[in-house]
């Protein structure tokens, strides 16, 4: 978009043009010739708003956020407007979570009812991706959006409270939060798209303020305002610690790693490779466990196929009277794992849908090395070198899923992998994992913000 062209529509709009539903019915997948004549002449009218409209009579606070895979408790907070940060500080415009699931809300208090009212989502987000979500209120409706889609809406004519024009925005533990940004108009749903498609928040750095648990921002006016939360930067992400410990076992030095998305983007591919050498692998008929463990040995960055929260490898640990194991891994938790792997031709079941011997030795083996720990951690700390070793976790990958392709047997290892303490995997698992853990990698790029 030229800047010129764009500065000389917008001067001939009045600087406080209202921004109302009027464009609500349009698609919401726009063209750029759309971009360019419609939505960007509302998202600078919008600026303008701001500027002028009173931060009492509309209001938007969007965020982008990444809900967590843990179990949600309670009503945990994404991000509010309060009047202090006192403990029993009014909310007068919040999103959270609620239902002890991650189900956004978006509640709002009317000063004159006093009355809070509130819409909800009709599900539950997705865990572990970038999710954009906004609620706005004008004086008319309560909406709540999703990825720039209205998901919710109520008529509850009233007004904001009055405070909102000197209060604080406080920013919860519910979800790691991205960015924060509040408005003092309501946003049109074809707005809240532009702004999602056209890049998301941009970090900008604002003052912290004191609030325990929660990053406050205190006396920032309500309107075009945009808030970095540092401590959970994207370079900090899992997925960026996650592809540098892949990049690094894959012997690219550290000044060679490159920004976060060039991390992100390397390991996904390093790890897609792995994938398809393996699986090259374990088709040919000719591979033994040896060749499998030379693999591993040659593409240490592949071990992550196998445990992907690893921070720490070890290969053919042994212990006197207990036997060898083919890795160990430490985990970022700092608990270990010893895993045994086998063959590829070696079936997991005989014809009686009973498990084979190789199965069995393959278990009996982490069994034994796990006892040779437990009965003498020291030994195993000081002569292995496993720093705070007590009572690893073990695994056994073995097999391939065609193994599993009669529903028996299929139940039989769905059985045999809850009631056991070690975890099993077959080959076509950890592939499988991998290609996920790829696509995760490159799902977590950050979108490029194009606008301030």
């Amino acid at each position: 978009m030229g800047k010129g062209r764009h500065k000389k529509r917008s001067v001939s709009r009045p600087a406080a043009q209202r921004i109302g539903p009027s464009f609500a019915h349009t698609s919401s997948t726009l063209t750029q010739r759309e971009f360019d004549e419609r939505v960007y002449n509302q998202y600078a009218a919008a600026v303008a708003s701001c500027l002028s409209n009173p931060p009492d009579t509309e209001i938007t606070i969007e965020l982008v956020c990444t809900p967590l895979g843990t179990t949600v408790r309670g009503n945990p907070l994404l991000a509010d407007i309060v009047a202090s940060m006192e403990p029993d500080a009014l909310s007068y415009v919040g999103l959270d979570f609620c239902n002890n699931e991650n189900r956004p809300r978006f509640q709002v208090w009317l000063s004159e009812e006093r009355k809070r009212i509130e819409v909800f989502a009709p599900f539950v987000l997705p865990e572990k991706q970038r999710i954009h979500i906004a609620g706005t209120y004008d004086q008319e409706h309560i909406r709540l959006y999703v990825d720039g889609r209205l998901v919710s809406e109520s008529r509850h004519p009233g007004r904001l409270g009055p405070s909102t024009r000197n209060a604080t925005l406080r920013c919860g533990p519910a979800a790691p939060l991205l960015a924060v940004r509040t408005w003092a108009i309501a946003l049109p749903a074809d707005l809240l798209q532009f702004l999602i498609q056209r890049g998301t928040l941009r970090h900008t750095p604002t003052r912290l303020g004191k609030g325990g648990p929660y990053a406050a921002y205190e006396g920032a006016e309500i309107g075009c305002m945009v808030v970095a939360l540092p401590e959970i930067a994207p370079s900090e992400s899992n997925e960026v610690r996650l592809a540098t410990r892949i990049l690094t076992a894959a012997g690219v030095p550290e000044q060679s790693h490159g920004s976060a998305d060039q991390r992100l983007d390397r390991a996904a591919t390093t790890l897609l490779g792995s994938c398809r050498q393996l699986e090259i692998l374990l088709n040919d008929s000719e591979t033994r466990e040896g060749d499998l463990l030379d693999f591993f040995r040659h593409n240490p960055a592949a071990t992550f196929l196998i445990e992907p929260d690893q921070v720490q490898i070890w290969r053919e640990q042994y212990i006197q009277g207990y036997g060898q194991i083919d890795f160990v891994f430490r985990k970022f938790n700092r608990r270990y794992v010893a895993v045994e792997i086998e063959g590829p031709q070696h079936t997991i079941f005989l014809q009686n849908n009973e498990p084979s011997a190789q199965f069995h030795h393959a278990t009996d083996q982490v069994k034994q090395w796990q006892k040779g720990v437990e009965r003498n951690p020291r030994a195993a700390q000081e002569t292995l070198g496993l720093d705070g070793i007590e009572s690893p976790d073990g695994m056994v990958v073995i097999g391939r899923d065609r193994d599993l392709a009669d529903p028996k047997r299929r139940e039989r290892w769905n059985d045999m992998c809850k009631e056991s303490a070690i975890k099993f995997q077959t080959w076509d698992e950890v592939v499988n994992r991998g290609r996920h853990l790829a696509e995760r990698l490159g799902n977590a790029r950050l979108p490029r913000a194009t606008w301030s």
